[in-house]
């Protein structure tokens, strides 16, 4: 078995420079997502409910500007860099001195608006008290829209070894960072921890860059007209697609900490997305070295089987334990977060929504590799809708309705727009009627059901995850050998 998964990754040079960089990415990723997630846990204990409750809005407030400064052009990096870095010095200076020339003019503005306006954004959270936490937020707003604009230029340039050994000091000092902010019991205290860890962050980023442009004699300019027009076809687009998610989930969890007892209902919601949150991260690891190779490559039947199958398989593999023992949580949290009354029914909702999320992160991956962001953009925005419209009939149940208004949306969004990627040939047939996908999608729901509406003792309960474990490995497996054309 060992044999053949190794000749598998290394049977070509395609496939070893992916296996390689997915390596050093996953390694990179398991372990600084790894110690934030444990961060934001020991947050969560710390603070409570209620003050995470709080944590989680403003995390949320700076994502939702964070979307319009660094995320669409860290993107655009990643994918023209990788394309031009070994073909011209000039065009690749043209591309990193954009998307960084880019990002400094409107992070600069953005994060100014973003603290001059901090008093109005409190008000309309209903916590007045969070204003010099926003305040504090423009300066993480900033530099975070940097390091996203510099991880991007680093994934383009391939450097995954590097970057993961930055991503490892960086959450070390996060994980401090949040665990001394935390200890002084204040929502402000654990966002300067925040914001000194992401500035260390910003430091190291910028340092391996200027080392890789020497290395390459490449140097920068504020010559850029000839790539306007990839701001127009790529870098836009794939802002807008990411502003149809943001804002929307940011006025869902907006009307939710304006419910009685609000706050209360956001500090769980925001603890269970801590997995969701977890999962995608581990999945996203796959998301550059896939682009970069993709890009060089074009169509490679296998390379997109393992795009497209692969983050839906972590996604039900991630979801599974827990699925099945709802008391990990419990062990994670504590019984403040676990005795909560919406506890069970949101933390499964969750735990589903996420492996749809996870299914269609791969359609989203091809999507960016053939310049479709405007298809995305309208995707997203059916998505957006849909929450915002469903949560605002299910905002009086708090939590739990707010799980339920993203599954609703994600139920929606697949149903309106996977028969417009099939008709267009976004995707492969395959990966939607084929009898292995279909009893994919039955076997998770029937788990889910057995595991909600029976009572089962831990035996029976480690018996049910066995066997579905090995029903779901038979099922990848024949769905990435399935025929093209079946």
């Amino acid at each position: 078995m060992l044999n053949k998964i190794k000749s598998f990754a290394f049977s070509s040079k395609d496939a070893k420079e992916v296996t390689i960089n997915s390596f050093w990415s996953v390694i990179g990723t398991v372990i600084s997502k790894g110690l934030a997630f444990l961060g934001w846990v020991v947050v969560a204990n710390f603070l409570g409910k209620e003050l995470n409750g709080e944590i989680g809005i403003v995390r949320s407030t700076i994502n939702l500007f964070l979307i319009f400064v660094g995320s669409g052009l860290g993107l655009t990096a990643t994918r023209y860099i990788s394309k031009y870095k070994n073909e011209t010095r000039t065009k690749t200076a043209n591309i990193v001195s954009l998307t960084l020339l880019t990002t400094l003019i409107f992070g600069l503005f953005i994060s100014l608006l973003f603290y001059f306006f901090s008093s109005s954004l409190a008000k309309t959270l209903n916590a007045v008290g969070l204003t010099e936490t926003l305040k504090l937020g423009a300066f993480l707003l900033f530099f975070g829209g940097l390091n996203g604009s510099l991880k991007g230029c680093l994934e383009g340039f391939q450097l995954f070894k590097a970057a993961a050994i930055i991503n490892i000091i960086f959450s070390v000092a996060l994980f401090f960072g949040l665990y001394f902010g935390a200890k002084f019991n204040s929502v402000e205290s654990t966002f300067t921890g925040f914001l000194l860890a992401t500035i260390l962050h910003f430091i190291l980023q910028s340092i391996l860059l200027w080392f890789e442009l020497k290395r390459r004699a490449i140097k920068l300019t504020v010559r850029l007209k000839e790539e306007i027009p990839v701001l127009s076809k790529f870098t836009i687009p794939a802002i807008l697609s990411g502003a149809m998610v943001v804002p929307f989930k940011w006025l869902a969890e907006a009307l939710l900490v304006n419910q009685p007892e609000g706050y209360i209902e956001m500090g769980l919601f925001a603890a269970i997305i801590l997995f969701q949150t977890l999962l995608y991260m581990i999945a996203n690891t796959l998301n550059a070295p896939l682009i970069t190779l993709m890009a060089k490559k074009g169509e490679n039947l296998k390379i997109d089987k393992i795009s497209l199958i692969l983050p839906w398989a972590i996604g039900v593999f991630g979801a599974l334990p827990f699925i099945c023992f709802p008391e990990l949580f419990g062990l994670i949290f504590g019984d403040e977060y676990l005795k909560d009354a919406n506890f069970f029914s949101t933390y499964l909702i969750v735990l589903l929504f996420t492996i749809v999320m996870l299914y269609k992160q791969g359609i989203a991956r091809i999507m960016v590799l053939n310049d479709l962001m405007w298809f995305s953009f309208l995707s997203n925005l059916i998505w957006g809708l849909s929450l915002t419209g469903s949560f605002f009939l299910l905002k009086d149940s708090g939590a739990v309705g707010l799980a339920w208004a993203y599954l609703i949306a994600y139920t929606i969004n697949v149903i309106i727009v996977i028969p417009l990627y099939l008709k267009r040939k976004i995707i492969p047939r395959f990966l939607v009627f084929s009898p292995y996908a279909i009893s994919l999608w039955i076997g998770v729901l029937g788990l889910a059901f057995i595991c909600f509406y029976f009572e089962m003792n831990l035996f029976i309960k480690a018996a049910v995850a066995l066997i579905s474990s090995f029903i779901f490995v038979f099922l990848f497996y024949k769905l990435f050998n399935f025929s093209k054309n079946a």
